[in-house]
């Protein structure tokens, strides 16, 4: 079918168990298994792999390995042609990051890494994450492989010559977004 230079998304709302990375990886395959087999890209929400709310279990080397672990089975299970986008929390170097994943083909290709970090109202964040500026890390060992990590990664599809980049809540929300 000619795509008319269209790239075919969903946006994919999993429901949520909080703290259960396996759980939520269940629920993201089951949707992804259910999107229409055109759709080149599924995007998942903020700290889908873990869920939002986890608080102070985010300090839990347990929880935030296990969602990189979960992460991994994601990459591996999803369909071969449909890239995949996920929000996961993600330790580089010595801190914890709010993160997006990005994979495609069986595998982790990269990370984006959350830049503003809301800390008002309803919002912690700077209380479990480091903002982008303070990565000090250009790659993190996923399954023994380097894959890289930054505040500012594009990732290009050859087969269609669409540039994919990420930004998560409230980067996109600022005068100034990193996408500028």
């Amino acid at each position: 079918m000619k795509r008319f230079d269209y790239y075919k998304a969903a946006v994919c709302t999993p429901p949520v168990s909080i703290g259960n990375p396996k759980a939520n990886v269940d629920e993201m395959l089951r949707i992804l298994q259910s999107l229409d087999p055109d759709t080149q890209l599924a995007v998942f929400p903020e700290l889908a792999v873990t869920g939002y709310t986890c608080a102070d279990l985010f300090y839990e080397d347990l929880l935030v390995n296990e969602a990189v672990d979960q992460l991994v089975r994601l990459a591996e299970e999803a369909p071969a042609n449909m890239a995949v986008i996920a929000g996961i929390p993600l330790k580089a170097g010595t801190r914890l990051f709010n993160a997006a994943a990005f994979l495609f083909g069986g595998k982790v290709l990269g990370f984006y890494v959350k830049h503003h970090l809301p800390g008002y109202n309803e919002y912690y964040e700077p209380r479990w994450f480091s903002p982008a500026r303070d990565l000090g890390v250009s790659c993190v060992k996923v399954n023994g492989i380097d894959v890289p990590v930054s505040g500012k990664i594009l990732f290009a599809d050859e087969t269609t010559d669409a540039v994919i980049g990420i930004e998560i809540c409230e980067d996109l929300w600022v005068a100034v977004p990193p996408s500028s």
